[in-house]
């Protein structure tokens, strides 16, 4: 974890509609202007590290959430998360397959196409990715999957540590589903973890794995007439239209 923390919000000054979306812009231009660190992502040449994707949260102000990332355009998206414990949402239900409005199926999230605002909108399974930043947390520093966050004296983190624990996790048995975890809030603010766990499944779309996942195997290619002599034998002809409508190629 690069950063955090939060924007002013202008709104005795400005309304919050008009507001909010001032401090949009805000942090629309803290994004582009990048992190320190990019020994480590070689493909950004002038030294500084910027996200492929960012999520903002659209469940509250959702019209003004809209405009800004119209207006902002990529990486910007909005994002809202729907679970067993969310306040105001349906629960998650992941689709089963890609079509007119359902773009696309990840792990806890799927893009789903909203024609009459002419946006995509993430919508995100809260429970699976709070499940996941818990398991980071707990995860030993060197281990693949482990959370870390910048430097700095303990102190300075403490406020961050109290919002990613303002949820325990539980469990519930539910006649026809059986066992499901839910998330329970003991303290208000919790915004952070709601930032935390959509970074977390914004990077598992942009292709950051825990494990390791090996290429698949090539396909290895040769001539048809090969393939065909080395089963029928050199004396046998080979029929040339049928090679031709075949392309003259093989595979395994």
């Amino acid at each position: 974890m690069v950063d955090y923390g939060r924007i002013e919000v202008a709104s005795p000054e400005l309304g919050v509609e008009q507001a909010l979306l001032v401090a949009l812009r805000e942090f629309r231009d803290t994004v582009k202007a990048g992190w320190a660190g990019a020994e480590r992502h070689p493909q950004h040449a002038d030294g500084l590290w910027r996200p492929e994707s960012v999520w903002i949260d659209a469940g509250y102000m959702t019209e003004v959430v809209y405009q800004f990332c119209r207006e902002a355009q990529h990486p910007f998206g909005p994002a809202v998360g729907r679970g067993a414990s969310q306040q105001r949402t349906t629960p998650y239900s992941r689709p089963t397959q890609t079509g007119t409005t359902v773009k696309r199926i990840g792990e806890g999230y799927h893009i789903a196409h909203l024609r009459a605002s002419r946006m995509h909108l993430v919508e995100v399974d809260a429970d699976h990715w709070r499940t996941f930043v818990h398991q980071r947390l707990t995860t030993p520093i060197g281990q693949p999957g482990a959370l870390t966050l910048f430097q700095a004296p303990s102190h300075v983190h403490l406020s961050l540590a109290k919002r990613l624990t303002a949820e325990r996790q539980t469990e519930e048995f539910v006649v026809g589903k059986g066992v499901v975890t839910r998330w329970e809030r003991i303290r208000r603010s919790n915004h952070w973890l709601d930032a935390l766990y959509n970074a977390c499944a914004a990077g598992q779309l942009v292709g950051v794995r825990l494990l390791e996942q090996k290429p698949p195997p090539r396909r290895l290619y040769g001539k048809l007439s090969d393939l065909y002599h080395t089963k029928h034998g050199a004396q046998e002809p080979l029929d040339a239209e049928r090679w031709k409508a075949m392309g003259n190629r093989w595979w395994m």
